[in-house]
């Protein structure tokens, strides 16, 4: 129903805006498109098992201290949205000390999501904190991927060269293999967290 609504609003409503059909968005689907989701995915993950065996430890230390969760919950508040907006406006430190890198972004994409990690399972929230933790590694991870002369590989390049060449049918293609794909992830860790009894 949601593609079929999509399908004719872009033939109608939406004409003149450029939003490419849904027929049209599935037609551009590629396995290239597929192999960089991919690899941003993989690299997400691996951003995730370090966010988790730094974050998860420091998270239960603060749910077994209250005195402790008193003291540093409001500096890591600060921290997460402090040190969140300056990777988001692209604050020069990090690309003066790091350049356009893979290092940058491999970075960016664990530094908020690690201190995410560490207030929301010092709430006893483990299995939340690690589908969010997902969900910001892999948000900062396109985002950097994003940043032109950062890397050449990556879903988040591809929007980029698609937003640059006005290629809609692509970039609206990119975007709805994302979705799919955050969509699997979180599916898959839910499914392993209820295994295991992760709470």
């Amino acid at each position: 129903m949601l593609f079929l609504s999509w399908e004719i609003l872009a033939r109608t409503i939406l004409a003149t805006y450029e939003v490419p059909p849904f027929s049209t968005i599935v037609q551009v689907l590629s396995l290239t498109l597929v192999y960089q989701l991919m690899i941003t995915l993989v690299f997400s993950f691996l951003e995730l098992l370090i966010i988790l065996a730094i974050g998860l430890p420091l998270g239960k230390l603060m749910y077994t201290s209250q005195r402790l969760k008193t003291a540093i919950n409001p500096a890591l508040w600060f921290l997460v949205f402090a040190i969140g907006a300056a990777i988001m406006v692209n604050v020069p430190i990090l690309i003066v000390l790091f350049g356009l890198s893979r290092l940058l972004i491999f970075l960016q994409s664990i530094i908020v999501p690690i201190l995410v990690v560490i207030l929301i399972s010092g709430n006893g929230h483990r299995l939340d904190a690690i589908k969010i933790g997902y969900l910001l590694c892999l948000f900062f991870q396109i985002m950097g991927e994003m940043l032109f002369g950062a890397t050449n590989a990556g879903i988040g390049h591809m929007l980029s060269w698609s937003y640059y060449l006005h290629d809609f049918p692509r970039l609206y293609s990119a975007l709805m293999l994302i979705g799919l794909g955050g969509m699997f992830v979180e599916i898959f860790i839910g499914y392993i967290g209820n295994k295991l009894k992760i709470q």
